[in-house]
């Protein structure tokens, strides 16, 4: 997860819709949507191919930072998948 504040996260949704849910709700819900996302995606037939980005997001650098993306597809996709087998 990138935000590790998972607390603030909750408490803006608590003091928005006055609610109560726990800071670990964040967590479970981004995995929920992850495990969604696969599984209607698996189902739709795509692959990790279509989850390539194009090759100019590595290669061209953007402003004002001048990076590039890092990572292909079948990391990304290695990555969530043990994300999710380990919830």
């Amino acid at each position: 997860m990138t935000d590790v504040n998972r607390k603030l996260i909750a408490d803006a949704i608590n003091d928005s819709y006055n609610v109560d849910v726990p800071p670990e709700f964040i967590d479970e819900i981004g995995i929920e949507t992850l495990r969604l996302e696969r599984e209607f995606n698996r189902e739709a037939g795509f692959t990790v191919d279509d989850d390539e980005l194009p090759e100019f997001f590595l290669k061209e650098p953007l402003a004002p930072t001048d990076k590039t993306g890092r990572l292909h597809a079948i990391e990304v996709n290695e990555a969530m998948d043990e994300v999710v087998a380990s919830w």
